[in-house]
């Protein structure tokens, strides 16, 4: 779908033909992408595949984030005994963020499908066919090209399933190479060399390019040295490549590098080796990274991942001789790949310089943001207080307690701690009781005086003990979620605060930040939990690589204390909830070694929690969604997770949102599926944990 648009925070429009002919209803002609995109759902092809592309403007229609609006193309109900698909989505950039083109050109996420689809998401090792994530990757590598002030242009949201084959490319000879630099050189005024051994093939400059990348077409196979050269002569990078089809990415200088060794005589000279290691230096955040092997070659089948940190540094894989694509992807968002020839009694080293990633205090809930803040001082709010009084009426409503507040002078504004916030939202007022205890919660504590992001202290010894059996339970104000309520001038927004109490240990620190300048785009607070052996698993579920997530909990559970401690869910249920959504979205609960008993523990051990019920009912739904027995249960434990309260995870509001809607025809759900549309609509999806962002 390519069209024009219109934002309302995270709800996007796009304007149909008849749009504006109805002088009684301003959005008559509008059509609201999720809505869409639900309705779909409901529609049962064997695969599905979305791709927006849509002009966005922000909208000042004044529309409440809880209504409904605009014309709907589809509203099919789901057929009987059916649980739908779950589609493919592309977007060219995450909803209500801006999207850039060109002046009579097509957008800049057009150009790159295009490409992408004309070949260069091709996979030469199995027939040229390009399937949706080849699909998708390779668009973004594209759109990452293009930056401002060093950081990319736009970035494209996507919403990825099990791959399927959508077009197939053909064959070429030839690899084309987009050569770009690190963002502290000056594109302009550099100079590309490609040479062929020590003969000069081709120079480019800089100032000729409308970019700041070069493109460049090699011959495949035939080695060439790239050469990135300042305007004062001196080498910023150079890198040798042998090029394979359809296509290279390279920034100079390289963070990731190759070396071919040969090797000693082994006992088995005929197989190669690939080492792989990372280079930790001045490195002051916690980052994981996968990287996967993958052979290039049609008639070998080789493909396996890592999960490395900074504590296990390298991996090795002995393969044979071949050639082999390298793919590095860290929890921080950055993604590096190389392509290696594997000679037999030869190793190839391959080493990923971290030097260069953002130095900022550890952001496990999202890929590190360069400008935040989160000074805690006793600064007055605002000169005038004119907006003081509305904001703590608002605070009031929804549970929070003026006493707990905390000034954060950095955005003028404040934080209070609340408890199950009852937001004023039709429908979730019918489901559970929304009163909390007017108990302190947390406090927030530098670590340092330089330190910029404030720790948690909570007041509680300990959060979410188990309760069985459950038919006893008496929740405690232990037993439910804390939030945070902050409030600016501009905007309000609403933080789960992921605690597990004061006992934790250190191993599970939860910290707050606030960004200084107000975005439109995204959420302004992030939880983060600061955890050698959790972070790196979160952070991938903040970018819903579930793929790369499932490794680094495979790793994780490799060693025994944390196998233990996630079997037994008692110590730590928010990291066991983790565990369960990525088992479950990638469907291996049990190639984990997680049984379903196990979620049926978790859902009814911790009856604060609303997360675990709906990762059950999406795991039914998965083995067994045509079953009547299986929709009803199910439906048993939306409802159940609703009345809970909001969930502590983003993706379990989604989960939740996306099987309500499955099961809209039943009137029994109707209600709570309205609900939950209008709860998934306050979410931030690039947060890992449950942020709302309220209308102001």
């Amino acid at each position: 779908m390519s069209s024009h648009g219109e934002s309302f925070g995270r709800r996007t429009a796009f304007l149909l033909e008849d749009y504006g002919s109805d002088e009684d209803d301003v959005t008559a002609g509008m059509s609201e992408i999720e809505q869409f995109v639900e309705a779909l759902s409901n529609v049962v092809p064997k695969n599905q595949l979305l791709i927006f592309d849509c002009c966005q403007m922000p909208a000042e229609l004044g529309l409440p984030f809880d209504q409904e609006f605009g014309s709907r193309l589809l509203n099919p109900s789901l057929p009987r005994n059916s649980i739908g698909h779950r589609p493919h989505i592309l977007r060219s950039t995450g909803l209500g963020a801006e999207a850039f083109g060109e002046k009579n050109a097509p957008t800049l996420f057009t150009q790159a499908l295009l490409e992408a689809l004309r070949g260069l998401a091709a996979s030469p090792n199995d027939r040229w066919t390009i399937d949706t994530y080849g699909l998708g990757q390779t668009t973004a590598r594209l759109l990452e090209l293009h930056v401002r002030d060093g950081e990319p242009l736009q970035v494209p949201e996507s919403r990825l399933n099990r791959p399927f084959k959508v077009s197939i490319s053909r064959p070429v000879e030839t690899a084309t190479m987009f050569v770009s630099l690190v963002d502290e050189h000056e594109f302009p005024t550099s100079r590309i060399r490609v040479l062929d051994g020590t003969t000069l093939v081709e120079e480019r400059s800089g100032r000729d390019e409308r970019n700041r990348y070069i493109r460049i077409v090699l011959p495949k196979y035939q080695t060439r040295t790239i050469v990135a050269i300042d305007d004062e002569g001196k080498v910023i990078g150079e890198t040798t490549v042998e090029p394979l089809p359809p296509v290279i990415f390279t920034k100079l200088p390289e963070e990731l590098s190759l070396r071919q060794l040969i090797s000693e005589p082994s006992a088995t000279p005929t197989r190669g080796r690939i080492n792989l290691s990372v280079a930790w230096t001045s490195i002051s955040i916690s980052v994981n990274v996968v990287a996967t092997i993958r052979s290039n070659d049609a008639d070998a089948d080789f493909n396996e991942s890592f999960a490395l940190t900074s504590e296990t540094t390298s991996a090795s894989a002995e393969v044979t001789p071949g050639r082999y694509a390298i793919s590095i992807r860290a929890s921080t968002g950055q993604v590096r790949q190389a392509e290696a020839n594997v000679h037999s009694g030869a190793s190839v080293d391959v080493q990923l310089d971290l030097s260069s990633v953002m130095s900022e205090p550890a952001f496990a809930a999202k890929p590190v943001e360069r400008d935040v803040s989160g000074r805690v001082d006793e600064a007055a709010i605002n000169e005038d207080g004119t907006w003081r009084s509305n904001a703590w009426a608002w605070l009031s409503r929804i549970g929070a307690d003026e006493a707990n507040a905390t000034t954060i002078d950095s955005i003028q504004g404040f934080a209070t701690p609340i408890c199950r916030p009852h937001l004023a939202v039709p429908g979730l007022a019918e489901f559970g009781s929304h009163d909390g205890p007017g108990l302190p919660l947390f406090a927030l504590n530098k670590l340092a005086a330089n330190e910029a992001v404030p720790n948690v202290d909570d007041l509680l010894d300990r959060r979410f003990k188990p309760h069985f059996p459950p038919s006893e339970v008496r929740l405690q104000h232990g037993d439910w979620p804390i939030w945070a309520a902050f409030v600016a001038p501009t905007w309000r927004e609403i933080i789960n605060v992921p605690s597990l109490g004061a006992s934790s240990g250190g191993e599970w620190n939860v910290r707050l930040s606030v960004t200084r300048d107000a975005s439109r785009a995204a959420s302004n607070t992030c939880a983060t939990v600061q955890s050698k052996q959790w972070e790196g698993l979160l952070a991938f579920l903040a970018l819903r690589d579930f793929e790369r997530s499932a490794i680094i909990l495979n790793t994780v559970l490799s060693e025994t204390h944390a196998r233990m401690a996630v079997l037994a869910k008692v110590e730590n249920p928010l990291a066991a909830l983790a565990g369960a959504l990525v088992a479950t979205a990638c469907g291996r609960l049990d190639q984990i070694g997680l049984p379903q008993q196990w979620l049926e523990n978790l859902a009814t051990w911790f009856p604060g929690l609303p997360d675990a019920p709906i990762v059950l009912s999406r795991f039914l739904l998965q083995q067994s969604g045509n079953s009547l027995e299986s929709r009803l249960r199910a439906k048993s434990l939306l409802l159940l997770a609703l009345n809970r309260g909001i969930p502590i995870y983003s993706l379990a509001i989604d989960w939740l949102a996306e099987d309500l809607a499955a099961l809209d025809g039943d009137p029994e759900v109707a209600v709570a599926a309205r609900a939950a549309r209008q709860l998934r609509r306050l979410s931030d999806p690039t947060r890992v944990f449950t942020t709302l962002r309220i209308p102001v």
